[in-house]
């Protein structure tokens, strides 16, 4: 885990202060998004606080990478759905990925503290293999076609 390492919400009454850096983390995460999310509509879902826009920060470096979270409401159960996640690092092994512990658990206190039993995320098969280490398994597979 990397020193000072840190993952925060921001208030929808901040965004202003921080949307383009946040921006240019997540448009790459909208662009592969199939048509459902372009950048300007997730700004506007988290300027309304259906989403949660989270920064990683490392000290005063600046910003790692960026997230949005919202709350999915099933029958049986609530979770919190990690539904956008990017960072300036186009690796195939981000830097931030050694503390990706970090945002789990940070993630999980937030699920813990607004009534969520577990976290979900949708998103490329490479997030399997980063966050089954971390306890997280693939329940599902979404497969979609063009009408």
């Amino acid at each position: 885990m990397t020193p000072g390492i840190k993952l925060s919400p921001v208030h929808p009454f901040l965004l202003e202060e921080c949307w383009d850096e946040a921006e240019a983390c997540l448009a790459k995460a909208c662009e592969v998004s199939g048509g459902r999310t372009s950048i300007d509509s997730l700004r506007a879902e988290v300027e309304s606080g259906h989403q949660t826009l989270w920064l990683l920060h490392k000290g005063t470096d600046g910003m790692m990478a960026a997230a949005t979270t919202c709350f999915t409401d099933y029958p049986d159960r609530r979770l919190l759905t990690i539904s956008f996640f990017g960072s300036h690092d186009s690796n195939s092994r981000p830097v931030w990925y050694n503390d990706r512990d970090v945002v789990v658990s940070t993630l999980s206190r937030w699920a813990k503290g607004n009534g969520c039993d577990g976290i979900e995320i949708i998103g490329r098969r490479g997030w399997a293999k980063a966050l089954e280490p971390l306890g997280f398994k693939v329940s599902s597979t979404i497969m979609e076609a063009e009408v």
